[in-house]
């Protein structure tokens, strides 16, 4: 059944959606808004080895107003020859350098108590989440990391698209 709108005479007529169509974005507060921050390869944050099941590391964050939106994003992992991981995982969060205590709101990859010597970077998508908010809150991406010996540092992007 197509949406249609009715005028003061009590006519009806077809109502139509539309998108940009000048490869601009949505402007703040409509539908279609994007909000994007980034954390490129050569700029990742150091990651110290996890001391906790959720205890992660802010790699970049982003402010959302009022509204329902999809966020999502990507994570990036990068290691020394010698860093032997135990555990990698990222996710979107509202608390500043702490995973979402729910496994389902993140991407978890565990090697084993011995663990693994990765080689190089690996990089993943994080789940998208759907959060339908009545005030200002910022979300944070992000990275986690336990390892033995050597270093880590994380980068990637969050996104979020207004979807109502």
């Amino acid at each position: 059944m197509p949406l249609s709108t009715i005028d003061q005479t009590g006519l009806t007529s077809p109502l139509v959606l539309t998108g940009v169509t000048d490869g601009s974005n949505a402007s703040a507060g409509t539908v279609g808004e994007y909000i994007s921050s980034t954390v490129a390869v050569g700029s990742a944050v150091s990651l110290s080895t996890a001391t906790g099941a959720f205890t992660g590391k802010t790699i970049t964050s982003i402010s959302l107003t009022a509204g329902d939106w999809d966020i999502f994003g990507s994570v990036g992992i990068n290691n020394a020859s010698t860093t032997n991981f135990i555990a990698a995982a990222g996710g979107i969060s509202t608390t500043s350098d702490t995973l979402s205590s729910s496994y389902e709101q993140e991407t978890r990859f565990s090697y084993g108590a011995s663990g693994l010597v990765l080689n190089n970077v690996i990089s993943f998508v994080v789940p998208t989440l759907r959060v339908s908010i009545s005030s200002t809150t910022t979300y944070y991406l992000i990275g986690y990391a336990q390892f033995t010996v050597s270093t880590a540092t994380a980068f990637g992007q969050i996104m979020a698209r207004r979807r109502r």
